[in-house]
């Protein structure tokens, strides 16, 4: 989920005004998925705010030795195809798991540095601006 928040001048006057955080661009959820979005952002300059809680299904996998099996969808499906043009890959094929994990765990690696452990509670949306609630307090 991508959400607009609204800038710290445009803020309504609020007694929980101190737990508010600007972001311009608020994302929530760190998966495979919000990669393509990352790049985008950064290859425009633009700041964003990213909120995540809890590891991703292929970390858990890992984590739990589970990683012994191979795709049912293949390496051309499976990887984004700038990284595909990258890899030289001109042969499709199924990866395993492993393989998967591993292209998942180089993509993060990039940006992990920028993940706020923080778990969403509710999310409050006005016409111009949202506000978004976490389990700590802070709003953004």
């Amino acid at each position: 989920m991508t959400l607009r928040a609204m800038s710290s001048a445009s803020m309504p006057n609020d007694p929980q005004r101190s737990n508010l955080v600007a972001a311009r661009t608020l994302i929530i959820g760190f998966g495979f998925s919000v990669i393509p979005l990352l790049r985008e952002l950064e290859a425009r300059g633009q700041e964003y705010t990213l909120l995540s809680n809890g590891e991703p299904i292929w970390q858990q996998l890992a984590a739990a030795d589970r990683l012994d099996f191979d795709l049912v969808s293949s390496f051309h499906a499976s990887f984004y195809a700038e990284d595909q043009v990258d890899a030289d890959v001109v042969d499709n094929y199924y990866p395993t798991a492993r393989e998967f994990f591993e292209y998942h765990e180089r993509l993060f690696a990039q940006y992990r540095h920028r993940v706020i452990e923080e778990r969403v509670v509710s999310v409050d949306n006005h016409g111009s601006y949202s506000n978004v609630h976490t389990q700590s307090g802070t709003i953004y």
